[in-house]
């Protein structure tokens, strides 16, 4: 194995520490690429219910069944006279009825099974079903950019009426966002890396890179996410740089790395690829990779 392509499973054995069970698969099942969209979903959570009465939980998403299938465990606080409550939902994808499916079920005895579909442009999740008492159910999960989903979940009775919603905010804890922000760097290390092994050249500019990885991405909010923190700066990247061919020179200078504005760590990808947090001083020492 060359330099580079270490430093890149260290990154790669990095995340999988970090994130998931260790007898658990990193990534989801390659065989079905639409259930890159789940990976949305994969680490630890905080959820805020909004309403109808405001209460906390937390939630963790995992692949299983050789990452065919994603399992999220989820909890809710006791508020005033409700119980706490706690459950669980499995979704994968089904190639052959072209839908998502989920079962959800929790410990008030409550059982879900619903219908989903993706949609990249907005970046929401629409699950439709039907559950007990002939009730029928739509819950949306939109994503925003820090992997930040706000939910809504509304029943309707067999006459249409709504006999109960529900909506709130689900957050990556400060352990996944720290994973999540890692894997975009290394995502657009690996980019650049390709890129150039490709063309004979390192990307001249953002467009460029950008084009390269979003013939890649469709569903993958992490990747898609670099991609727009790339075109609003908050990533910063050299370009035509010229690199090594030794991954230990290359590690010696930083080749993309996130913005200093208030913060007292930052993440910092190297020439070699590798993802280092650093303060905005110690980013400040190492010198940029050299242009060619």
């Amino acid at each position: 194995m060359n330099k580079t392509k270490t430093a890149f499973f260290i990154v790669a054995v990095y995340l999988s520490s970090h994130v998931f069970a260790d007898d658990q698969p990193q990534r989801p099942s390659r065989d079905i690429p639409e259930l890159a969209a789940l990976q949305n979903l994969i680490g630890t959570f905080d959820t805020v219910v909004a309403t109808p009465t405001r209460a906390r939980g937390a939630a963790k998403g995992e692949w299983v069944h050789g990452g065919r299938f994603l399992r999220q465990t989820w909890t809710r606080e006791a508020v005033d006279d409700a119980p706490g409550m706690n459950g669980t939902v499995i979704m994968t994808y089904d190639p052959l009825a072209n839908v998502y499916r989920q079962w959800s079920f929790d410990s008030t005895g409550t059982v879900f099974e619903s219908e989903g579909a993706w949609d990249p442009k907005t970046w929401t999740m629409t699950w439709t079903g039907s559950g007990a008492f002939e009730t029928s159910h739509v819950w949306t999960m939109a994503f925003d950019k820090r992997l930040a989903h706000k939910w809504r979940i509304q029943i309707k009775d067999k006459n249409g009426e709504t006999v109960y919603q529900s909506s709130g905010k689900t957050s990556p804890t400060k352990e996944r966002e720290l994973v999540y922000r890692t894997s975009q760097l290394a995502t657009l290390g690996l980019a650049y890396h390709s890129y150039r092994a490709k063309y004979g050249k390192s990307p001249a500019n953002k467009d460029e890179l950008a084009g390269f990885l979003a013939r890649q991405a469709k569903t993958d909010l992490s990747v898609l996410a670099a991609i727009d923190r790339l075109q609003r700066s908050e990533i910063t990247m050299i370009w035509n740089s010229k690199l090594s061919k030794d991954g230990d020179i290359n590690d010696q200078y930083r080749l993309a790395w996130e913005s200093t504005k208030a913060k007292a760590s930052l993440l910092m990808l190297t020439g070699g690829g590798q993802v280092k947090r650093v303060t905005p001083e110690e980013l400040g020492r190492i010198q940029e990779i050299p242009l060619k």
